[in-house]
């Protein structure tokens, strides 16, 4: 399947939507680890497209745990910061 965008101009379905990030500014002294992970974790945006039209179709979860099987070098770089075979950010 792929994504595609419809005109809308009653604006049925909404506006422009955004995704935030907050966090709290001591964060990287009590908890480096989670610091870390979340300073290197990144979704391409035709990545995080696929995701959530596999989540409407089926589950979150299998969304999800789907995307993570696929990108084992990318997940390894998020949690270790490690960049090469094992740890590549593809």
């Amino acid at each position: 399947s792929q994504l595609r965008f419809l005109t809308d101009p009653s604006r049925a379905f909404g506006g422009t939507e955004w995704i935030h990030a907050i966090g709290q500014p001591d964060l990287s002294g009590r908890a480096p680890e989670v610091s870390d992970f979340l300073t290197r974790f990144r979704i391409p945006d035709a990545d995080l497209a696929g995701v959530l039209l596999k989540a409407h179709q089926d589950t979150a979860q299998s969304a999800v745990d789907a995307y993570l099987d696929q990108h084992p070098e990318r997940v390894s770089y998020w949690v270790s910061g490690q960049i090469g075979p094992s740890g590549a950010a593809g």
